[in-house]
This record gives C-alpha cells, sequence and structure tokens, in this order.
C-alpha cells in the first residue's frame, strides 16, 4: 500500500473539512460560493465504481413552495439560465436543464437561498444491477433471492476457478454449458489414445466416466455425458455454471467458472457408487478443482470415503454436500454421509423454499448442517434429446410435479378442467355424471396397498380428463414421482407434494391446468427440487469468492459463506448459520478490508474522499452490505465524519 505523507494527509483533512462539514447544498455540487464567480472545483461530473454516472449532467430537480407564483418561478429561472425539462402535474416539481453541469451546480446556491424553493438536488441516476440478458432469468426466484444481481457487480466468476461436479455426468453439448466445461488441455492436444499428462486416464478431456453406461459391468471411459433418463447432474451444473449473459436460456451463479465432469452413476442405475466415487474425489484434487459438489448422500459412514474427503481438506478444496430429503435431524441419531462427516471443508446445504423456510422434505442439524440454499422449485439446465416436464398450473400459482411413468402426456398447454378432490381415490369417492375434470387424489398409506395405477384407472373410469396424485407425506415420491406399473391407454397423471397438495385443495371447483409433456429439443431446461438443488448455489457462491479473492483459505471461503447468511428466526436451533446464503453479502465479506468503503478491496485515499462525499450528500457508491458486514473503518455500519478520519490515520500510520 502506498504510505501517503502526513503533511498531505493533514492538507486534504483540512480542506476537506472546510469544504465539506458544513455540507449545504453549495457544497453538494462542489461551488465555493455566489460572490466568489468560480463555478466548481472540477468539471468532470461524478461516477460510481463502474465509471458510470451518478448525476444526469446538467440537470437540477427543484421543489417549489406551494405559494410560489409562475412568474416567481420563471424570473428565477431566467436568472439561472435554467430551462424546464418536466414539471409535475401541480407545478411543484420541477426537472431543469442547463447547458453544462458546472452550469448547474451553479445555479444550486441561488435556488438553494431563493424563499420560493423548498428543495434543491442533482438529478441522480439510478442503474440496475447486473441482471443477464438470458431469456429464462425471469424464471430463476433463486437467484433473485440470494442477492446474485448485486454478487454479479463485483464478479460473475473466473474460469480459472474449476468446480467439479460428481453426480450422473453432464451434457456438455448442451447450448448454456458447453462453454464453460472444463477442458484438459494436454489430452486435448495431445495424441488420441495415449495418456497424455500420465495422469492414469486416457483422453480425459472433460473430466471421466467412472460408472459406464450400465450399472451391471464396469466400462468407465473418457465421456461424461448425463442421459436423457437422468438429468440430474446437468441440472445440478446449470445451476452453478450455466453461461450468463448469453442471451438464451438460464444464467447459473457463478457463470464464468469451469465444470469438471465426473460422472459416477451409471446410465440405467439409480445409485452412486463409494468405489467411483472415491476415484472421482481423487481425480479432482489431482486436476486443479478447488470446489467440489456432491449432491448425493447415503446414511451408512464409509472409512474410505471419509478419508478421499479427507484428502480434499489437506488439499484446501472446499467440498459442498447435500443435506438429504427425509425431513430429518441429522443430529438426532440418523445421519447422511458425506454431509454428516465431521471435517472442516464439508459444507452440508439444506434446502429452502420461495419464502425462506425449511423446505419440508428437507433434512436439518443444529450441529451438522450449516445453512440452507434455494432448493425448491429451481429451474435450470437439462439434457437434450427427450425430457419430461409436468407442473399444475392453478389460480395465482404454478406447482411443479412429476409424471408418473407410463402416464398420458399433453401439449405444453396441459389439459384444462375443473379440479375435484376425490379422496384417495376409491370408485365411490369420484363425481356422478360429470366429464373431463381434473382429479385430484391423496396417496394412501403404504398398509392400504393402493397403487397409483388403480386410482387412475377409477379416475379414467368415472370421466377424469386428468388425475392429479398428492403425497400424504415426505419422501423420496418428491423427488423420483411414481409408476403405473405398465404401458397403456393412461391419462396425463402427475404427482405433487403434500404442501403443493393442500394447497391445491382450496382450489377445487376452479379450472386448473396439469401439464405433463415430453420435449424434444438440444437446449432443454426443467424444474428440479431437492437439498441436491440446494447444494450447487453454495458451490457457486464459493467459486465467485475465488474468483474475487484469490488467495483466501479454504477456511476462510467457509467462514464467508457462514458468516454472510440472512439470518432468519425459524431457523434457529435447525442450522449451523441459522440462515439463507446471500451472495452479496458474503462477497462483501469475503473481502472485507477496513477503511474500504467503495468495496474495490482496499483502504486508500479514494475511501476518505468517498466518506466525505457521502456525509455531504453527493452519493458516491457505497455498498450498504459492505457497510453491515463492517468494512467502515468503525464498524457500525454508518458512515460519519470519524469514519473520515480515521482512514486519514490509516493512511499516515497512525492507526
Amino acid at each position: 500500500m502506498r504510505r501517503w505523507p502526513l503533511s498531505a494527509i493533514l492538507s486534504f483533512w483540512l480542506l476537506t473539512s472546510l469544504f465539506t462539514f458544513r455540507c449545504d447544498a453549495d457544497c453538494r455540487a462542489g461551488t465555493k460560493g455566489e460572490g466568489s464567480g468560480s463555478v466548481q472545483r472540477a468539471a468532470k461530473d461524478p461516477v460510481d465504481h463502474r465509471g458510470r454516472p451518478l448525476y444526469k449532467p446538467g440537470e437540477l430537480l427543484v421543489v417549489f413552495a406551494p405559494g410560489a407564483s409562475e412568474a416567481d418561478m420563471t424570473a428565477l429561472h431566467g436568472r439561472t439560465g435554467a430551462s424546464i425539462a418536466g414539471r409535475t402535474r401541480r407545478n411543484r416539481l420541477q426537472r431543469l436543464r442547463f447547458s453544462d453541469s458546472s452550469t448547474a451546480l451553479a445555479a444550486m446556491q441561488r435556488y438553494r437561498k431563493a424563499s420560493t424553493v423548498v428543495h434543491v438536488e442533482r438529478n441522480a441516476l439510478r442503474y440496475p444491477q447486473a441482471e443477464p440478458n438470458d431469456t429464462l432469468f425471469g424464471q430463476q426466484w433463486a437467484l433473485e433471492r440470494i442477492a446474485a444481481p448485486a454478487a454479479w457487480e463485483f464478479t460473475s466468476g473466473s474460469p480459472q476457478v474449476v468446480i467439479a461436479v460428481i453426480d450422473s455426468g453432464v451434457a456438455c453439448q448442451h447450448p448454456d454449458l458447453a462453454a464453460n466445461i472444463w477442458v484438459n488441455q494436454a489430452e486435448r492436444d495431445g495424441i488420441a489414445g495415449f495418456d497424455d499428462d500420465d495422469n492414469g486416464y486416457v483422453d480425459d478431456v472433460m473430466g471421466w466416466d467412472f460408472a459406464g453406461a450400465s450399472g451391471t459391468q464396469t466400462d468407465p471411459d473418457a465421456d461424461p455425458s448425463d442421459s436423457s433418463a437422468s438429468g440430474h447432474g446437468t441440472h445440478v451444473a446449470g445451476i452453478i455454471a450455466a453461461v450468463g449473459n448469453n442471451a438464451q436460456g438460464v444464467a447459473g451463479l457463478c457463470w464464468s467458472a469451469r465444470l469438471m465432469v465426473l460422472k459416477v452413476k451409471a446410465d440405467d442405475s439409480e445409485y452412486y457408487d463409494t468405489y467411483d466415487i472415491i476415484q472421482a474425489l481423487d481425480y479432482a484434487r489431482e486436476n486443479g478443482a478447488r470446489i467440489v459438489n456432491c449432491s448425493f448422500g447415503g446414511p451408512d459412514r464409509s472409512d474410505l470415503e471419509q478419508d478421499a474427503f479427507q484428502r480434499l481438506q489437506d488439499a484446501g478444496i472446499i467440498t459442498v454436500c447435500a443435506a438429504g430429503n427425509s425431513g430429518l435431524d441429522l443430529d438426532g441419531g440418523q445421519p447422511l454421509y458425506p454431509a454428516s462427516y465431521n471435517l472442516a471443508n464439508i459444507i452440508a446445504v439444506a434446502a429452502a423454499t420461495p419464502t425462506d423456510t425449511l423446505a419440508a422434505f428437507s433434512n436439518w442439524g443444529p450441529l451438522s448442517v450449516d445453512l440452507m440454499a434455494p432448493g425448491e422449485q429451481i429451474y435450470s439446465t437439462v439434457p437434450g434429446d427427450s425430457y419430461a416436464e409436468a407442473r399444475v398450473i392453478a389460480p395465482h400459482a404454478v406447482h411443479p410435479a412429476i409424471g408418473l411413468l407410463y402416464a398420458g402426456t399433453t401439449e405444453a398447454e396441459g389439459i384444462t378442467g375443473e379440479l375435484v378432490e376425490c379422496g384417495e381415490g376409491y370408485a365411490d369417492e369420484f363425481p356422478s355424471g360429470l366429464q373431463d375434470y381434473v382429479a385430484l387424489i391423496w396417496r394412501s398409506d403404504a398398509a392400504a396397498n393402493f397403487l397409483f395405477s388403480r386410482k387412475v384407472a377409477n379416475a379414467q373410469a368415472a370421466g377424469a380428463a386428468a388425475v392429479i396424485i398428492a403425497n400424504n407425506r415426505v419422501d423420496d415420491l418428491d423427488q423420483n414421482g411414481g409408476t403405473l406399473g405398465t404401458a397403456g391407454s393412461w391419462p396425463p397423471a402427475v404427482s405433487v407434494t403434500q404442501t403443493a397438495g393442500q394447497a391445491l385443495v382450496t382450489k377445487a371447483g376452479q379450472t386448473v391446468a396439469v401439464v405433463n409433456r415430453l420435449e424434444t429439443t438440444p437446449e432443454a431446461y426443467a424444474y428440479s427440487q431437492g437439498t441436491s438443488m440446494a447444494a450447487p448455489h453454495v458451490s457457486a457462491l464459493a467459486g465467485l469468492i475465488w474468483s474475487r479473492n484469490g488467495p483466501m483459505a479454504d477456511h476462510q471461503v467457509k467462514a464467508a459463506i457462514l458468516e454472510g447468511v440472512d439470518r432468519i428466526a425459524g431457523l434457529s436451533g435447525k442450522l449451523v448459520s441459522g440462515g439463507r446464503v446471500n451472495a452479496q453479502k458474503t462477497l462483501c465479506i469475503a473481502a472485507r478490508v477496513n477503511g474500504d468503503l467503495n468495496c474495490d478491496g482496499r483502504a486508500g485515499l479514494e475511501d476518505a474522499i468517498s466518506a466525505v462525499q457521502l456525509i455531504a450528500g453527493q452519493h458516491p457508491f457505497a455498498c450498504r452490505a459492505c457497510l453491515a458486514a463492517g468494512t467502515d473503518p468503525l464498524p457500525d455500519g454508518i458512515v460519519s465524519q470519524a469514519d473520515a478520519v480515521a482512514v486519514l490515520q490509516h493512511l499516515a500510520g497512525l492507526r
């Protein structure tokens, strides 16, 4: 840091004290006084941290007193050289335009001293936060909730940050992911069929498939592509790093990072093999990943798997793990691994709803689950080819759903009809004489052995055009869906969560639409939910931190993420941090430098100037989240004269 001479510091302080702290309107404009004949100290209009003008050049906003006559206003405008660019209906607020900013600033004192004027200020500009132009961004409620657009003011990620996705693979050719897939350059530029980088894997250009196409045989290969039958890993990858601001699809939270694709789930399998997971963890560690996303889990610990995660910790790699979807307390004797391994580099993540509550399906734990992130109704990338999309469109609400296997399909608009609650779907619970309605049927207790196929067949026989199966408990049906057993001429039938079912009951008698469509496209997107969707938000946030603050240690990154949450009263005693991730606040905390008021990651003379200007009302860029994080010299969340003094003392080496 440059050390400023004490004499220069004191001279600056004296000047700003005399100039600013009387804090009247002409001071804010940078004028000296009408009698001096001098107009402006600097001709250049002030800008924010991104170089954008803070004020409309050459314009003022003036509020006149109720008694001011048109003649009074016209005369004052004539003396200042103002032209009226706009006025409110009652003529009290006027937008004035001058030949240039210097003239406008000089006019401020005249207006301030005029008895007919109530208030005058510069015409301040506002800018949208860094909202990307991705066409489906509006469907990504989660990014707005965790303040992603504000975080993107600092960084959208870096290609130098590699995030390993250990999952079912990724559709690497997806147009919203392809540009961000990690590439092993040694293999890409090497000899086909040869292990060019001597890492034990031949032609591993985009990662590795440890599981192969079939779970019944060992056939690993260099193609870690996700199958359309799963799509889990592709959905996770899009949450992390779908290409942002490319005028298509969705935006990942860390949209400039690189995704290392490590496939550990075979295309025809329902499980992730620990043997494959261990290999993938070691591959990530040995090939440059800084963050590893693990959206999977199981109830039994593995010493060998824990050792592999320990090796990640020893290498300074953060591991983000899904807390699981059974609605259980992981500290109550029902752990889930790897989330429950007692390792400092693991961040265990629960799922949040759009209303900032803990999702009904989400596991939790006051000692072992660190925080929550959005995990319901998450829209992201899925593989091309054919994919299923299901939902129930009710008045004023859209409920994600899962199509029952073998159920009939619909067009994009779905099957529309009157919603009728039909109990558990027994034959005598359907309305008599009604046709083409939508039947809402509750799932039965397991002991009843009343299959979905029987329920749907009864509904079809009773004239229903579509069927909604509402879950009566929280379990894997909410993530995996159900089946009708065999193919046939079934009507469209979908399942929804218990919460959605309870909400739909209140819409009985109203028109709803059931959508269960099969889409074929290379650019595919869909909703999904679960702690599997929550974890990648945190992986991406760690990527943002390291994109902006590369030298930080993994424990510092984890600490910043936990400290930066928005604390929520209902989570007290549920999660370690008691809150839901906030990307902007976390980045402010991660880059926290005492005295850094303009959020450039250092304390300098510019911050002293920012403090003076802020006190004087000139409103330069100042990140309120940074102030809340304690970046002001006197960490009280406000900027005062004492803060400006503290910055100057710091620069002079006096504190």
